[in-house]
């Protein structure tokens, strides 16, 4: 089953397998695009093969504006889950200089992950990114800003 900050449910979440991700996105924009091609090629060529076209196109459109407009949203956000969630440990690939990673939470308490490449520790800092940091593990320096 999907883990992660965000739960799903809805018409198209069954047993646990998301069937469609972003369903009503996806079918609010292309109704609206459907809609507006056959109201254009009904315009723009006028005889029976454009109707032809038209027709099953903006009904098609009509169909997926009204379903798009039904369906439940997709993510609500967990944010106890949001808050708790860190990048997995474990070393990241040698680019040929230190590597490290920094996800940082936007909402108060500012907070943020540091992952070290060398050891793939992470570890939590209070506030942002800092001016410098050597990682506790393994004592590499990860950055030091001048």
């Amino acid at each position: 089953m999907w883990e992660g900050p965000y739960q799903r449910h809805g018409p198209l979440w069954v047993g646990g397998l998301d069937l469609v991700q972003h369903f009503r996105t996806n079918a609010l924009i292309t109704g609206w695009i459907c809609t507006a091609l056959g109201a254009a090629i009904s315009i723009s060529i006028p005889d029976a093969f454009g109707l032809m076209i038209a027709f099953p196109l903006g009904i098609a459109g009509i169909i997926l504006l009204i379903l798009g407009f039904r369906a439940d949203p997709e993510e609500r956000v967990n944010i106890e889950t949001m808050r708790s969630w860190q990048p997995e440990e474990g070393p990241m690939r040698e680019a040929g200089r230190v590597m490290y990673r920094i996800d940082t939470l936007l909402d108060p308490p500012i907070r943020s992950t540091i992952k070290c490449g060398e050891c793939g520790k992470v570890e939590w800092v209070d506030g942002g990114k800092p001016a410098s940091y050597t990682c506790p593990h393994c004592s590499t320096t990860l950055w030091e800003e001048e």
